[in-house]
């Protein structure tokens, strides 16, 4: 049996070692880095996941990986202090050699680096500054979805929301058949009020509850 085309889940840093890079990159099975950012400023994100300079060694490394012939797909956790800025940090992930950005809104898939509910933007913001990303992806080729809105929040001819590829609904424990993991990320999520005539209902996750328990259910509505 052979292994084709891995992903490399990494904050990118340690590829900053040229040697590093290169002996990884070598190996004809790990073609794609998957890399995690929480903001485009440098003082922001290196904030975030507490290490100094994390930014500038992320960028480093994933350019050498770009220039070994790699691909790189970000997965991107944005606060509130991002939100403005998202279409500009698209275009320039893309001008790095980014193929690929997932969008998410706090509750990613296991394995994930987490942004606190108290950093988290406000659904319609997000929304909206997600559907700037959307279109700053378009115009530059990028390949670019959405993880953790709801489905009356999100325009699916902009970009496609990540959940409904079900990617994470499965996992393998030992030699046992692969078990779904929707049953137990669903008790984590809610539906407002108005979910319960969406024509949408049956394809939405919802919301995480205790986003909709601190900031309310006025964004929510049904289609």
């Amino acid at each position: 049996m052979e292994i084709h085309d891995l992903g490399l889940y990494t904050t990118a840093r340690p590829l900053a070692d040229e040697r590093l890079a290169a002996r990884l990159r070598s190996r004809r099975d790990l073609r794609r880095l998957l890399v995690p950012l929480f903001s485009g400023d440098g003082e922001r994100h290196d904030s975030s996941v507490k290490v100094p300079g994390a930014l500038a060694q992320t960028m480093l490394g994933l350019r050498r990986w770009v220039r070994l012939g790699g691909e790189v797909g970000v997965w991107l956790l944005p606060s509130r202090a991002e939100m403005a800025g998202l279409g500009p940090w698209v275009r320039r992930l893309a001008c790095e050699g980014v193929k690929e950005v997932l969008l998410a809104h706090r509750e990613q898939p296991p394995g994930w680096g987490g942004l606190s509910l108290e950093d988290c933007p406000g659904l319609k913001s997000f929304a909206e500054a997600a559907a700037e990303a959307a279109r700053a992806a378009s115009e530059t080729g990028l390949s670019l979805s959405v993880f953790g809105l709801p489905a009356c929040l999100w325009d699916g001819r902009l970009a496609p929301r990540h959940e409904l590829r079900a990617l994470y609904d499965e996992t393998i424990s030992g030699a046992s058949s692969p078990e779904s993991c929707r049953a137990r990320r669903r008790p984590r999520m809610a539906f407002g009020a108005a979910c319960g005539t969406c024509s949408r209902k049956a394809s939405c996750d919802g919301v995480r509850g205790d986003f909709l328990a601190r900031y309310g259910e006025e964004d929510l509505h049904a289609v």
